[in-house]
């Protein structure tokens, strides 16, 4: 009978915790979140527009030019159909992009700005990027495009039960922090609490996916829903990436050692092989002893194009070669993390390479940190116009204890 109670007891027991089990399934990841909902467009209703803008103001008078609101009315009109309220850091500098309804297809559009006062700033200057965006593309689910392309995300966040305080945009791609980017909007109107709807610009610098999802804070800045969904961007490949190249120490004997570089083939040439191939030859290297007391054994590793005058490696006679007029920048040091994470497309390679002085055809520097050293990174133009970088991973011997310089390397398309 005893035995007979305790299966009793434990079939018992089994049922409760079947039906407990039961009943936390019906809440789970995949459904606890259901009462906030994204709606991203794919395109715009025939009476909507676009309006990508930026307005400024003089900063010579900080009261009178701050601007508080933000306005967009019809063309002519003092009455705003939005008004907008700006940050702190947003008064006397604001862009936005608003989606505007039409009351006549002919209709358009003029942003303004007021002061605390409500009187409109006369001195602000507005710069249109689309008024209205011509064929705006809007990213709903996935879009594949170029570098320099903008794209919008242009969505509606509603949440049945909580109030929305706070739209957080994330960004997941990749980067030196495994932590996504992450921007937070606050919901200013109250009326908005339920339903917010935003467009966001992006402009496309990235090459590669990269994949964006909106999500709802409530009042305790705690998560409330995403909808489950998120968009994803993909940019065509816009430069190429050479990984692992080595350009090895000049030999004076048998110059057989690969010391010069061709960047659009990716390969090292020696002396002896060098003129037939100088047409594509961008840069040769040299080194000297560092003779400062503490730095005995080290070497200063410098670079020169073909086209230096005069040659600053008289043993390699290069004067009969077909000249390659590329120009270099001086090393910029510690910047592996900017050429890993910040040149990720052509078109932040080109604004980070016209961000440097380009007009070094050769060096002798006084400190191996100064030279290619690890970590530096030396940005060039080559005679065609396409920028890149070069970044020096490692000064190293191989097995027959030649010394070379090790490098990647990102050029434009």
């Amino acid at each position: 009978m005893k035995n007979k109670n305790i299966r009793l007891l434990s079939l018992l027991l089994l049922g409760v915790l079947t039906m407990y089990s039961c009943k936390k399934d019906t809440e789970n990841i995949f459904n606890m979140f259901e009462d906030v909902d994204v709606v991203y467009s794919s395109e715009l209703n025939s009476d909507e527009v676009l309006i990508d803008f930026e307005i400024s103001t003089p900063t010579s008078n900080p009261t009178l030019n701050q601007m508080i609101n933000i306005n967009i009315s019809e063309t002519g009109s003092t009455t705003p159909l939005l008004t907008i309220p700006t940050l702190a850091s947003e008064r006397n500098k604001y862009a936005g992009v608003f989606k505007m309804k039409k009351s006549t297809p002919q209709t358009t559009f003029e942003v303004w700005a007021t002061n605390a006062a409500g009187a409109r700033i006369a001195g602000s200057t507005v710069v249109y990027h689309g008024n209205p965006v011509v064929n705006p593309k809007l990213v709903s689910d996935y879009i594949n495009v170029n570098d320099g392309e903008v794209v919008y995300l242009d969505y509606t966040i509603t949440s049945n039960d909580e109030d929305i305080y706070g739209v957080v945009v994330e960004k997941v791609a990749g980067s030196s922090s495994s932590s996504p980017e992450r921007t937070t909007p606050i919901v200013p109107s109250e009326s908005e609490r339920r339903s917010f709807s935003r467009t966001i610009k992006l402009k496309m610098e990235r090459d590669g996916k990269s994949t964006y999802r909106i999500y709802a804070l409530n009042s305790k800045s705690v998560y409330i829903g995403d909808g489950y969904k998120n968009v994803t961007i993909e940019v065509n490949p816009s430069f190429k990436m050479l990984s692992n190249r080595r350009i090895y120490v000049p030999d004076t004997a048998t110059k057989v050692n690969p010391s010069f570089f061709s960047i659009t083939k990716g390969t090292a040439f020696s002396y002896t092989d060098g003129q037939a191939n100088s047409a594509d030859i961008d840069f040769g290297i040299w080194r000297t002893p560092d003779l400062r007391p503490n730095q005995v054994g080290r070497y200063i590793y410098n670079y020169y194009s073909t086209t230096a005058n005069p040659n600053p490696f008289p043993t390699y006679d290069i004067s009969a070669w077909t000249k390659r007029a590329t120009v270099f920048s001086t090393p910029v040091t510690n910047a592996t993390n900017t050429f890993l994470y910040t040149l990720v497309s052509s078109s932040v390679i080109a604004a980070q390479a016209q961000a440097r002085t380009l007009n070094v055809t050769s060096t002798n520097f006084t400190t191996w940190q100064a030279g290619l050293a690890p970590g530096n990174v030396v940005y060039f133009k080559t005679p065609e116009g396409k920028f890149g970088a070069f970044l020096v991973t490692g000064l190293a011997t191989d097995f027959d204890k030649k010394p070379y310089v090790a490098i990647h390397v990102k050029i434009q398309n």
